[in-house]
């Protein structure tokens, strides 16, 4: 059961690169063409751009019953994957807000016709502070901070890619009906806490959330991923707070392994969740998913002798880390950032490994951690290798 959800997973990650490789080559092009659009085409983008607004206008009086404000409209692009250009795709995407000064939304409407059919994320705040109310009920304890994607009734999972679509909707959402909402749209779901609790035992420690989570992400169309901060302070401190986001329920989760006492992910009507393993050695802090009983990781130094294989110049700046694991998975290795700077300008960390009968030796990239205290790097685990050298060289 779990190598299935793991290729789910590993799916879902190449489909996402795969797409952020798209819409980046996207960009690229939209740059360096937006110049160079023909007279007939900046003439019809014109056109759509003043019916669009017609249309946004028309929609939010007709829905909401205000006249809008509108600050900002763009035409919306799509994308030939055979010609590799962008077109207009007929739409517009407007930020409005009420006469009044209220709170701004977006409209998604038209703009090749007078309609008033289009779509707006006017009443986000209120499905989300219901959100929020029913999963604290649910789960029972402080929620700390909440995430909603969700998108029109019947969409796909990849529906969520594109980004500027996420949570608009063409229809009234009735206050207090959460629960019907969720059964009839496809979403993706957040809970955070800093409860620092330990989320794999949720079966029995919460059966009935557990029981939800299992049927909703197994028959309604949602993903969900809860997490446990160690504290609020972890929290503000994490890399990323975006997990759960396009159905990537815990990529890359291991970064904040140094802030996250646990999580567990739900998808498919499965879940998938860790604790994370914290050991400090020479000064440096080493975190991994807790696999197994006991400590997962054995760190010591000059284990192994740093390899000549001509990646390397000279004798490393640092001991040379020999670090093994039980069990597969990322190992998140934060150095002190005074520690990896006292070693000079220009310093970098090679990794050495023993694989497939042969070493293996890399220069690995290297963070800071929002709050500048620690450089970190991650190894992989790539193939059959749980144990790795690391050194620091210039």
């Amino acid at each position: 059961m779990s190598e299935m959800i793991c290729d789910r997973r590993l799916k879902k990650i190449r489909v996402f690169r795969l797409l952020f490789l798209v819409v980046i080559f996207l960009c690229a092009s939209v740059f360096l063409c937006a110049c160079g659009y023909s007279k007939e085409e900046k003439q019809h983008r014109q056109e759509i751009m003043e019916t669009g607004r017609e249309n946004v206008t028309d929609y939010v009086e007709e829905k909401y019953g205000f006249t809008p404000e509108i600050e900002k409209i763009v035409v919306c692009e799509d994308w030939d994957a055979f010609t590799f250009e962008s077109y207009s795709s007929g739409y517009v995407l407007a930020v409005v807000h009420a006469e009044d000064g209220g709170d701004s939304f977006r409209v998604h409407i038209s703009g090749e016709e007078r309609t008033t059919k289009g779509r707006d994320d006017f009443q986000h705040g209120q499905i989300m502070a219901d959100g929020k109310a029913y999963f604290s009920r649910m789960t029972g304890y402080e929620i700390y901070d909440i995430a909603l994607q969700y998108t029109e009734k019947g969409a796909t999972d990849y529906s969520y890619l594109g980004g500027e679509e996420d949570n608009l909707l063409s229809e009234i959402y009735e206050p207090g009906s959460f629960e019907t909402f969720l059964q009839e749209h496809p979403m993706n779901v957040r809970i955070d806490d800093c409860l620092n609790q330990d989320l794999t035992g949720l079966e029995e420690t919460n059966p009935d959330m557990m029981a939800f989570l299992q049927e909703y992400t197994g028959n309604w169309g949602m993903e969900a991923i809860l997490i446990s901060w160690q504290s609020e302070e972890d929290y503000e401190k994490a890399f990323s707070h975006d997990y759960g986001r396009n159905g990537l329920q815990d990529f890359e989760i291991w970064k904040d392994g140094l802030y996250i006492n646990s999580y567990a992910a739900f998808t498919e009507g499965n879940m998938l969740g860790s604790r994370f393993e914290r050991q400090e050695y020479d000064g440096m802090i080493f975190t991994c998913s807790d696999q197994v009983n006991g400590k997962d990781l054995k760190i010591t130094t000059d284990q192994n002798v740093w390899q000549d294989l001509g990646e390397t110049r000279g004798t490393p700046l640092s001991e040379v880390y020999c670090v093994r694991r039980d069990g597969r998975g990322e190992v998140e290795v934060y150095i002190p950032a005074d520690q990896f700077y006292g070693y000079g300008a220009g310093s970098a960390v090679f990794i050495q490994h023993f694989d497939d009968g042969k070493w293996w030796q890399y220069e690995t990239g290297v963070e800071k951690t929002n709050d500048k205290q620690f450089v970190c790097f991650t190894y992989h685990g790539w193939s059959n290798g749980n144990t790795f050298d690391f050194a620091v060289f210039r």
